[in-house]
Parts: structure tokens; sequence; C-alpha cells
């Protein structure tokens, strides 16, 4: 199964707030082509949830929860910002 760091949680958790997205709506990881994409979504039937305090911050659907198990999700900084990055 997909991994969210304590860390991930909490970046994740605090942009849904910075950008006042209603209680239903979360953060989707999808493929895009060869790449992975984030948006803003609402969790669908099939859906691996990932919840943070409470509240699920992140959705994966059940294919790509396959492809992506058993790795994790962490936060990095990046000069000198923040950025989620899949290890």
């Amino acid at each position: 199964m997909l991994a969210i760091t304590q860390e991930a949680g909490n970046y994740l958790t605090q942009l849904l707030v910075e950008t006042e997205a209603p209680e239903d709506k979360c953060i989707r990881i999808a493929s895009k082509g060869d790449q992975l994409a984030m948006q803003f979504a609402k969790q669908e039937p099939g859906d691996t949830p990932y919840s943070h305090e409470g509240r699920v911050v992140l959705v994966v659907d059940e294919k790509l929860a396959r492809d992506l198990d058993g790795r994790r999700i962490t936060v990095e900084e990046n000069e000198g910002a923040a950025q989620l990055v899949l290890r």
C-alpha cells in the first residue's frame, strides 16, 4: 500500500485549508501519460483514501494504488520551498 508520511499529511491538510476546499474535496493523484498529477477532487467509489487528522486528504484510484504499492509520499525542501515527493 502507498504510505504518506506525517509531513505529507500536514502538507496536504494545509493545502486544503489554504485553498478553502470544502470538506468533501481532497487531492487526487492520477496518471497523466507517463507522469503523475495532482488535482482537487471528490472521493469516488473504488478509490483508496488516505486520511490525516480525521479528514480524507488524498485519494488514488484502485489501479494506480496497486501500481504505487510499497512507495511513500513525503515532503522535501527544494530551493526553500516544500514539495511532495514520491519515493
